[in-house]
């Protein structure tokens, strides 16, 4: 199997698997109880980011679709493209965030630990996955970064839903 081919299969089966993850997500978020005195209510975010990540699954979807269909009719390859690409693709990376994503979602739902500190979690956790296969060299400074903004994240988005938007984060 031609190496664009591959690239294709790849867009088409993870586009349907996060268009799936949407659905669920969707599905498990009818279940969250109603909000009194907030108009969008706790289910807005998690339903908001269920909707983007089911429209840009799409995207990737249509994109992968396009691109087997270019491949079947040129036969095995499909030529270069004029620009080079400037990055390196990660699909086992990129599974692993949205994964990531999932289980921070579902323990904040299940109640395993409050907002502030789960979200210190994912961020530190996300963002070391990132930089190890960003290739780039040296620990110190980029860690110091990762703290402090999953610190001023966490913090700050706390300060934002509980004191702005007035929904309760557990």
């Amino acid at each position: 199997m031609a190496e664009k081919e591959a690239d294709a299969l790849r867009d088409i089966i993870l586009g349907s698997v996060f268009i799936i993850l949407g659905i669920v997500v969707l599905l498990l978020s009818q279940n969250i109880p109603k909000a009194i005195y907030d108009p969008l209510g706790p289910a807005f975010l998690p339903r908001g980011l269920a909707y983007l990540c089911i429209i840009f699954s799409g995207v990737i979807l249509f994109y992968g679709i396009r691109k087997k269909i270019a491949c079947a009719k040129q036969g095995k390859k499909i030529e270069e493209e004029k620009a080079p690409v400037s990055y390196t693709r990660h699909p086992k990376v990129a599974l692993f965030a949205m994964a990531l994503f999932f289980l921070y979602v579902l323990a904040l739902h299940v109640g395993i630990s409050g907002f502030r500190t789960l979200t210190i979690l994912f961020i530190l956790i996300l963002g070391g996955v990132l930089f190890k296969f960003s290739g780039r060299k040296g620990i110190i400074k980029p860690a110091i970064i990762l703290v402090v903004l999953s610190l001023i994240l966490s913090l700050g988005l706390h300060f934002l839903f509980t004191q702005v938007f007035i929904t309760d984060l557990y």
